[in-house]
């Protein structure tokens, strides 16, 4: 039987042994055309920054009066922190500052050039986790200056950009408590006025709160004036709601204090860089792994046309 006419593992060796010479050259040529491209086009750049991403819960009052949140932030935080890195804020801000329409070649002022600068930044932004808790910035770019400029910039701008979501998020709770202790204080005001005219009326001044439980019971002395008993029933009745609302508006007092603890953005700073992102040497791609590369995919190609090849002279 012709060894060449079945598609056993032999018969395959045989024909790649008699057409080795076509495969060696094919591989040769890869490897040369390979090592060529990388000598002749531009090559890309790794800048890379490390950095801690605190927990912004800490300066919660949760966390600050008596709570248990961990150091590092959550995968929740990483995503959002990915999310603002991915926004139109950070874009403009990153654009602005290092003066990349510049860099890039594109006129900012013009839409089209700026949402194509917008899209070269997040395909060359990335971020992640590390194993370790760390977080990382990457930053690819041709100029390798340049990837180290983006990765630096990107941190505290990053970092201002989580601290105003979480500051925003308390300073909507302190305006809420700010306009609810303002009513109460109002409401308060007005019992007063009204406790102060009943109290003038039907000359009672003893404390007949019956919400004020350590308030011993006794006789309170009649004072003559009509409506005594009338009067006692509805100064006791809005001293309650008066205490009641007190008691609730130093509670709301309280409240305020510890949600103005860490509101300010400089408070506390959720970023600790590890490692500061340094012009990059080696490009990404390196020569021998271009050369690896190219020596796999010209091998690859080479023994698929031989071995399609022979199968299509056998069908003939």
């Amino acid at each position: 039987m012709n060894t060449y006419s079945d598609y056993s593992l032999r018969s395959i060796l045989n024909v790649i042994i008699a057409r080795k010479g076509f495969v060696i050259k094919t591989t040769l040529l890869a490897i040369v055309l390979g090592v060529g491209a990388y000598f002749i086009f531009p090559k890309e750049y790794k800048a890379e920054t490390v950095f801690i991403l605190r927990n912004p819960q800490l300066t919660d009052r949760n966390s600050l009066y008596g709570g248990n949140a961990g150091y590092f932030a959550s995968e929740d935080d990483i995503s959002k922190l990915i999310s603002m890195s991915e926004s139109d804020s950070f874009h403009n801000k990153l654009i602005t500052g290092l003066n990349l329409g510049k860099e890039y070649n594109l006129d900012t002022s013009k839409r089209v050039d700026y949402i194509k600068l917008k899209k070269v930044i997040a395909a060359h932004l990335q971020i992640y986790r590390a194993e370790n808790n760390n977080v990382v910035l990457l930053y690819f770019d041709k100029d390798p200056e340049l990837a180290a400029n983006v990765a630096n910039y990107s941190i505290p701008l990053l970092d201002f950009a989580l601290r105003s979501f979480y500051t925003g998020v308390r300073k909507s709770q302190i305006v809420a408590l700010t306009n609810k202790i303002a009513e109460q204080d109002s409401i308060v005001s007005i019992l007063t006025d009204s406790l102060v005219r009943l109290r003038e009326e039907y000359g009672i001044y003893d404390i007949i709160n019956p919400a004020r439980h350590n308030i011993m019971s006794g006789r309170i002395e009649n004072s003559g004036r009509p409506g005594f008993a009338r009067g006692i029933e509805v100064i006791q009745n809005i001293a309650s709601v008066k205490d009641e609302m007190v008691a609730s508006k130093a509670t709301n007092i309280t409240l305020l204090g510890q949600y103005t603890t860490g509101t300010k953005l400089n408070d506390q700073p959720i970023t600790d860089v590890l490692k500061i992102a340094r012009p990059p040497v080696q490009p990404v791609l390196r020569l021998s792994m271009v050369v690896i590369l190219c020596t796999f995919a010209g091998l690859l190609c080479g023994l698929l046309y031989v071995l399609l090849a022979h199968a299509w002279y056998q069908k003939k």
